[in-house]
């Protein structure tokens, strides 16, 4: 009886013990990666050179995240500077025109209302400017430029030495509780990297995820693991504009598609001929091996001619028995000639598919094996982008349950679509 009462105490006590664990560690978490609410600062994103969406939302994510970390917003160039003609069908976009990057997409910080992404360059009045040469950029006509990969070099070019010399004075002035605006005019995918190697050597708590940039080595993981941390700070959410959504709306709506019961394609053209077999012939090839066991609509983007586009769906349409649509062509009136608009649609479609298939550079592994939509191979996951460490939201389900091997396909009666109306 005694011994019966005593276990019960102690039963208790470890209860009770084991409450008081758990919450401690769950603070600590959360301390961990907890910011101050006061945004104080600004950095000013300049010498980006030119480029197209997908580069410009590893450069955001990964400045934006660094920006939180010290209390501080983003404010970037605007779209008409930072995005390349050559995405664009070789047309500028429009400076003149209240094009913001709110269009293309929402980055937040996270606990917070705050947008970590600035339209509107700020006052100085009061704040202490590090970095800066004072040059305007432009538009670049000419050759597609080039983003240089990092290199190992044992001599840090002056450019980059600058720019970590910028970050102390930076991170001084934010422990001080000092307004700064930066001015950061290096290009990030080039000094990404040894920005990286200084904030691990500076033991910052909380730290920012170093992600984004190019070649890390596995970077993340050992400073992980040396620095004892479960995990490194995100900062900033992203989330799809109400314009982009209500644009997917309107896609799916016209072309009497289903989430989850089409596949996705994208084919990237114009600066990857070279390195990745898109003509018609290579495509129709690719299609008819990959998809052989699926039975549902193939929904394909591509930055290649309009004349290119409508020759692939018809040469489709005779290899494959299900509904062929081309994307952009469905998107073209609401889109004003925007091709970026349109391809931040298609990554939005891309993520309510249930596989994506690429063609590009980064992507162009040859069809060895039909796809399977019962256990969708990791390749072809539609919830995660080609060269960015980035994963989508999960779409909402109509039903709670959900199947497959990523956890993204819900269980959905797909119409027969061999009635579908885009074949008729």
């Amino acid at each position: 009886m005694i011994l019966a009462e005593h276990t019960r105490r102690m039963s208790g006590y470890s209860l009770w013990v084991l409450f008081f664990m758990l919450a401690w560690f769950a603070i600590g978490s959360y301390s961990q990666c907890a910011l101050s609410p006061a945004l104080k600062s600004f950095i000013v994103l300049k010498g980006q050179g030119a480029a197209g969406l997908h580069d410009r939302l590893k450069i955001f994510l990964g400045v934006g995240n660094l920006a939180a970390f010290l209390q501080a917003r983003v404010v970037p160039e605007p779209p008409c500077v930072m995005l390349t003609y050559w995405h664009n069908h070789g047309h500028h976009l429009d400076c003149d025109t209240n094009r913001t990057w709110s269009l293309y997409y929402n980055l937040s910080l996270q606990d917070s209302e705050h947008t970590a992404i600035l339209t509107v360059y700020p006052d100085t009045t009061g704040y202490q400017i590090v970095g800066g040469s004072n040059k305007k950029s432009k538009p670049k006509k000419g050759k597609r430029p080039v983003v240089p990969q990092a290199k190992k070099e044992e001599k840090v070019p002056p450019k980059q030495a600058a720019i970590l010399d910028e970050f102390k004075q930076v991170l001084s002035l934010k422990k001080v509780g000092r307004p700064f605006i930066w001015i950061f005019e290096t290009n990030w995918l080039r000094v990404c990297l040894r920005l990286q190697l200084l904030i691990s050597s500076m033991n910052l708590v909380p730290a920012p995820t170093p992600q984004y940039c190019p070649h890390d080595h596995g970077w993340v993981s050992r400073y992980t693991k040396a620095n004892n941390l479960n995990a490194l700070c995100n900062f900033v959410d992203f989330t799809w504009p109400t314009y982009i959504l209500a644009l997917r709306h309107l896609f799916l709506t016209a072309t009497n598609l289903t989430a989850q019961c089409y596949v996705y394609m994208h084919l990237r053209r114009t600066d990857m001929v070279k390195d990745c077999d898109s003509s018609i012939e290579g495509v129709v090839a690719y299609v008819r091996c990959i998809l052989q066991n699926v039975s549902l609509p193939l929904v394909f983007f591509t930055d290649g001619t309009p004349a290119y586009a409508a020759k692939l769906a018809n040469e489709l349409h005779k290899v494959y028995p299900y509904p062929v649509i081309y994307g952009d062509s469905i998107l073209e009136p609401w889109s004003r000639g925007d091709n970026y608009l349109r391809y931040a649609v298609s990554l939005a479609v891309r993520q309510h598919s249930i596989a994506a298939l690429e063609r590009h550079r980064l992507h162009c592994k040859p069809c060895k094996e039909p796809l399977n939509l019962s256990s969708v191979a990791e390749d072809y996951n539609p919830l995660k982008l080609v060269d960015i460490a980035f994963v989508f939201q999960r779409p909402v389900c109509s039903h709670r349950a959900i199947d497959g091997a990523m956890g993204s396909r819900c269980h959905t009666q797909c119409p027969d679509y061999m009635r579908h109306p885009l074949r008729q």
